[in-house]
């Protein structure tokens, strides 16, 4: 294998985008899944693995669906996935954290990978071109029907989100950018053009309000947990760019219905009130030249976008 030694490029660096892999390693106050972990290598580079920060998303516990509206037989499901850049051939490596070795595996859409394979126990995939691919793990969801009626163990899956390499990324010490610390508050308005969150964990509750003509970045080392959305001010629907391959989360949000129920007395209790919509992870109303790209959406309280 060629080239240089040492640690990868970041961002920033004369020779990040030849380089043509980036991958996030650490979400700072964060745990990683406790079921996989993942690393990452240009299959042409001889700096080697990279350590990939593996996020979980879980299938809140049910309760006969009374408090979360999860089917019960999903509780305990989980969902590990990273998210890293690239721009050449890769090959991910996934391996259980508890050290039980994987048998087999199997990528979905087999198209987009050029092999996935065992060896020692975890799975290889290479990748040539950027995807987003599920990764089956001893049959799991291949060989058995986990619909309704369902009465096995908890499922644990994988999807690895290879994305292209962004270019022209937003500088936190650009003054048209606004950069947001994990436990800040993020404004909804200002003199800036691009709102950064920083990498960590940010929470900016129900209906953060969206306007027009700005900017929005979420790095894949961030994830920001609550709901966006310009529903208090129509206008507020035009040149709006939402993008990074951080995670817009729902989990600390429940789903509207269990929070102010309809009246029984209601016609129609299952209809879908205006302010449910509200729980949305996006919702851009009369959107006009709006582009979401990249982003990762876990665990959506009330549909997604």
């Amino acid at each position: 294998m060629g080239g240089p030694s040492g640690p990868p490029p970041k961002p920033g660096d004369a020779e990040f985008l030849e380089y043509g892999l980036h991958v996030y390693d650490s979400v700072p106050g964060l745990a990683p899944s406790d079921k996989y972990e993942l690393r990452v290598r240009r299959v042409d580079d001889s700096r080697g693995w990279h350590e990939a920060f593996a996020f979980i998303t879980r299938c809140k516990q049910g309760d006969g669906m009374k408090t979360n509206n999860y089917f019960e037989h999903l509780s305990g499901w989980t969902n590990t996935y990273i998210n890293f850049e690239m721009s050449r051939p890769v090959e991910v490596e996934i391996a259980r954290v508890n050290g039980e070795p994987i048998t087999k595996a199997a990528a979905h859409p087999k198209h987009r990978v050029e092999s996935c394979e065992i060896r020692g126990g975890k799975a290889y995939v290479v990748m040539n071109d950027p995807a987003l691919i599920a990764v089956d793990i001893d049959g799991q969801m291949d060989d058995q029907d986990t619909g309704k009626g369902y009465k096995g163990p908890p499922i644990h899956t994988v999807t690895v989100f290879g994305n292209p390499i962004i270019e022209g990324r937003p500088d936190p010490n650009d003054p048209s950018v606004f950069a947001v610390a994990p436990g800040d508050e993020a404004p909804s308005e200002g003199d800036w053009e691009t709102l950064m969150f920083l990498p960590g964990v940010h929470d900016i509750g129900l209906r953060f309000a969206l306007h027009s003509n700005k900017r929005y970045y979420i790095p894949g080392d961030a994830i920001v947990h609550g709901t966006l959305n310009n529903m208090r001010g129509r206008n507020n629907g035009k040149n709006i760019h939402l993008f990074g391959y951080g995670t817009i989360s729902g989990e600390r949000i429940r789903h509207p219905r269990h929070v102010a129920p309809p009246s029984k007395n209601s016609p129609n209790p299952k209809r879908v009130r205006a302010q449910d919509q509200e729980y949305n992870p996006v919702r851009i109303i009369d959107a006009e030249d709006v582009l979401v790209e990249g982003i990762t959406i876990a665990d959506s309280a009330y549909h997604s976008l």
